[in-house]
């Protein structure tokens, strides 16, 4: 007869137990089993096993979800894996349709965080994260999310590994990413006027807009320098914008009395429409009221230089330009 599921998924968890012919013995409880003459057995003793068969069968991914919102990725098997410390998540790519090679992107990490009968939990890394949230429609939708595997993914009880997956298998659920950017710190530096911006998740650089910040002195300032523009200079990370500011606000704030001239007293505001995330999620805005405070502050340390001057002698006007 063939054992329950339960049963059998048991057994296999069971260390030492059934795993060869030295481990595997059976006894019956009188009455366990009954013949057609309604004759029960007797109690028996342990019984060795006469002929033991050994589980050679290699684990299959059966499919796979994934979580977008809280970068999750949970893979079903067709029997139970080994423990999370020998799961590897590297072994894992993504592709964004099945016949397709393109935007593929193999993982370069993430966390094994839990285990259910054959179900394995990985947190995906940040910087994995924010890559998949960084290519246009792959692991954007249910449609556009299959992944392949190589057979390191991860091994059953035995030290079986897994069946390399080469076609790449839609995922049987997916959960897009909810969650709005926030902006959770910033440095100043007054000398080169430059804003880094750091926030929570991948931003799409191409959507910022400049003129959606704003400088204040304090919490709930009542005057504030409103940005009028600025370019993006190269950054090395996906959550952090680098803004240059225009020689006009630069010279604006240097020129002010109360704005960005310490650590404590540049403060900075956003609204909504500063940048959106990889789902089109905008800024969580940050009021007035609740002005973020500067993280690092990098006084100007640059010294003046002349540029140029012209003199006139019929009126004696000697102009600088530095």
């Amino acid at each position: 007869f063939y054992l329950t599921s339960s049963d059998f998924h048991n057994l296999r968890l069971t260390p030492m137990l059934a795993v060869d012919l030295t481990s595997t013995y059976i006894a019956f409880s009188q009455g366990a089993i009954t013949d057609r003459s309604r004759n029960r057995i007797l109690q028996t003793a342990i019984t060795p096993v006469v002929n033991y068969k050994a589980d050679t069968v290699r684990p299959n991914i059966v499919s796979f979800g994934l979580d977008m919102n809280n970068g999750t990725l949970v893979i079903s098997f067709s029997k139970i894996v080994s423990s999370p410390a020998g799961f590897d998540p590297t072994a894992i790519s993504f592709y964004s349709n099945q016949s397709a090679m393109i935007s593929i992107y193999k993982l370069t990490g993430g966390s094994p965080i839990s285990t259910s009968n054959e179900s394995i939990s990985i947190a995906l890394s940040m910087q994995d994260l924010n890559t998949l949230k960084s290519i246009p429609n792959l692991a954007h939708s249910l449609n556009g999310t299959y992944i392949t595997a190589t057979s390191a993914l991860a091994s059953d009880l035995n030290g079986f590994t897994t069946v390399a997956l080469t076609v790449p298998m839609k995922a049987s659920y997916f959960v897009p990413d909810t969650t709005p950017p926030s902006l959770q710190a910033f440095t100043f530096a007054l000398g080169n006027g430059t804003l880094s911006l750091l926030f929570s998740e991948y931003v799409v650089a191409s959507t910022f807009v400049a003129t959606a910040i704003s400088l204040q002195s304090s919490v709930g300032a009542s005057t504030f320098l409103k940005l009028s523009g600025g370019s993006l200079l190269p950054s090395q990370s996906l959550q952090i914008l680098v803004v240059k500011l225009l020689d006009s606000d630069l010279n604006s704030l240097k020129a002010g009395k109360s704005i960005a001239l310490n650590n404590d007293t540049t403060y900075l505001t956003a609204t909504s429409m500063t940048v959106v995330d990889g789902f089109n999620l905008g800024l969580v805005p940050i009021l007035s009221s609740n002005a973020l405070p500067v993280s690092q502050y990098l006084p100007d340390m640059v010294q003046p230089t002349l540029a140029n001057f012209t003199f006139d002698r019929n009126t004696g006007v000697l102009m600088l330009t530095f």
